[in-house]
C-alpha cells in the first residue's frame, strides 16, 4: 500500500501565485515536514472534475487524495500544494476574474482559496455528502455545488452564505448547465433532469425517463439522464443510451422533437454551441454530427477521427470543437482532435496512449485546453492545437 506523506508549500505573501518562485522540479525533495525523507507521490487526481483551468488558461489546478495542486500550464511547474481538507478533494473551479479557487471534498466541505496568496478564504459547510461538482453562475457571485446527498447549493460568494438548497435528484447529481444569463438552472442526474429558477430556487419541472432494467447491467452508468440548456434557456437537451436525442420546451415542458439520424441507434455524447444555434453529437460511429438547432436538421458531418466518439466539446468561443475518440482496434489508444467549426475541418490533432481520460476543460478564453488520464495531465494550446506540457508524478489510479 503506497504512503502519502502530504506537503505544505510556503509562499511569500507579496509575490503571490502568479509571481511566486518556482519550485524544484524534483517535487519528492519539496517543502517537507520535520522529520521527513522523501515524498512518494503527488496523489490520486480525481475523476470527473478533477482539474480547472484559470480563466487565461496560464494556471492549472488538480483536485487529489493529498491536497489542491497549483501548476503553470507552459512550464508544468508547482505553484504550490493548498492543504486544509480533511479527506480527498474531489473536484476544483476557478472564478471567473481568477481571484479565488473553490475545491470540495469528500469531507462534504468546499474551501475557497486566494490564488494571490493561497490562502483560505473561508470554508462552506451544509452538505452532508461528499462535493462532486463545482460551477460559478454568469454572475461570478454565485457558486453551485453538487453533492453525493442528492442536493445542489446556491452560495452567495460576498456573504459566504447558503442562498437556496435544491433538492430532488436520487443517486446523485451528475452535472449542471445554466442560462446564459444565470436565470435558469438544469441539472442531470439518475433517470431524470431537474430544471431550476437559479434566481429563487424553485423548481420548475421535473423530467423523468424510463429506462430498461437491463440497461444497469451493461453500463454503470446506463440510468444518468444527461442534459444541457439553451443559452437562452428556452430548450433544455438532454440523451442517454435510448435512441436519439430529446429537446423540450422549457416554459411549457412539452418535448419538441427527438433528434435521430437513420442508422443510429444511440448518441452517446452532446454539445451545444454557446450561441446555441448548434448542437454536435457523437456515438459509436467514428463521425460527428453537426445539427441546426433552428429547423432541427442535420447540417454537417465531421469525418477522419477514429473510432468511438467517446467525449465532444465546444470552446467558449464556438469557434473550435474538441472530441475524444477511442480506437476500435486498440481500447488503449485514444485520439484528441481540434476541428474548426465554421470549416467544418480538423485542423489538428494529438494521439495518447492511455484506455481512459477524464476531466475535460477549456480555459475561459478558450485559448487552453486540458485533460487527464489515471495518473496524467496534458495542456493544449486550441488555436495550433500542439501540446503545451505534460504533468506527471501523480499516482496511477487502482
Amino acid at each position: 500500500m503506497k504512503i502519502l506523506i502530504p506537503i505544505l508549500i510556503l509562499l511569500c505573501v507579496s509575490s503571490g501565485f502568479t509571481q511566486a518562485q518556482e519550485v524544484d522540479s524534483d517535487y519528492t525533495s519539496v517543502g517537507l515536514p520535520e522529520g521527513a525523507k522523501a515524498r512518494l507521490s503527488k496523489g490520486n487526481i480525481a475523476w470527473g472534475n478533477g482539474i480547472a483551468l484559470s480563466s487565461d488558461g496560464t494556471r492549472l489546478a488538480a483536485a487529489t487524495t493529498i491536497g489542491v495542486w497549483l501548476y503553470d500550464t507552459d512550464t508544468s511547474k508547482e505553484l504550490a500544494l493548498l492543504k486544509g481538507h480533511t479527506a480527498a478533494v474531489t473536484c476544483v473551479a476557478f472564478s471567473t476574474d481568477g481571484k479565488t479557487l473553490v475545491s470540495g471534498s469528500v469531507d462534504t466541505t468546499i474551501r475557497l482559496w486566494d490564488t494571490l496568496t493561497g490562502k483560505n478564504k473561508a470554508t462552506l459547510t451544509g452538505h452532508v455528502g461528499g462535493i462532486t461538482l463545482l460551477k460559478f453562475l454568469p454572475d461570478g457571485e454565485t457558486l453551485a455545488s453538487g453533492s453525493r446527498d442528492d442536493t445542489i447549493r446556491l452560495w452567495d460568494l460576498k456573504t459566504r452564505q447558503l442562498k437556496a438548497t435544491l433538492g430532488g435528484h436520487t443517486g446523485g447529481v451528475y452535472s449542471i448547465t445554466f442560462a446564459q444569463d444565470g436565470s435558469m438552472l438544469a441539472s442531470s442526474g439518475w433517470q431524470k433532469n431537474l430544471l431550476w429558477d437559479a434566481k429563487i430556487g424553485e423548481r420548475l419541472a421535473t423530467f423523468t425517463e424510463e429506462l430498461p432494467d437491463n440497461l444497469e447491467r451493461h453500463n454503470r452508468f446506463g440510468r444518468v439522464i444527461s442534459c444541457a440548456l439553451s443559452p437562452d434557456a428556452s430548450t433544455l437537451v438532454s440523451w442517454d443510451i435510448k435512441q436519439g436525442i430529446r429537446l423540450r420546451d422549457t416554459k411549457t415542458g412539452k418535448r419538441i422533437t427527438d433528434l435521430t439520424l437513420k442508422g443510429r441507434t444511440w448518441f452517446s455524447t452532446v454539445a451545444l454551441s454557446p450561441d446555441g444555434k448548434t448542437l454536435a453529437s457523437g456515438g459509436k460511429e467514428n463521425e460527428i454530427q453537426l445539427w441546426d438547432l433552428n429547423t432541427r436538421k442535420p447540417q454537417k458531418t465531421l469525418t477522419g477521427q477514429m473510432g468511438y466518439v467517446s467525449s465532444i466539446l465546444f470552446s467558449p468561443k464556438g469557434d473550435t470543437l474538441v472530441s475524444l475518440n477511442q480506437s476500435r482496434a486498440d481500447y488503449r489508444f485514444r485520439q484528441i482532435r481540434f476541428w474548426d467549426v465554421k470549416k467544418a475541418q480538423s485542423k489538428a490533432y494529438s494521439s495518447w496512449q492511455t484506455q481512459y481520460i477524464f476531466s475535460t476543460i477549456f480555459s475561459d478564453d478558450g485559448n487552453t485546453f486540458a485533460v487527464h488520464n489515471r495518473n496524467e495531465i496534458r495542456v493544449w494550446d486550441v488555436q495550433t492545437g500542439r501540446l503545451k506540457t505534460t504533468i506527471t508524478g501523480h499516482d496511477e489510479m487502482e
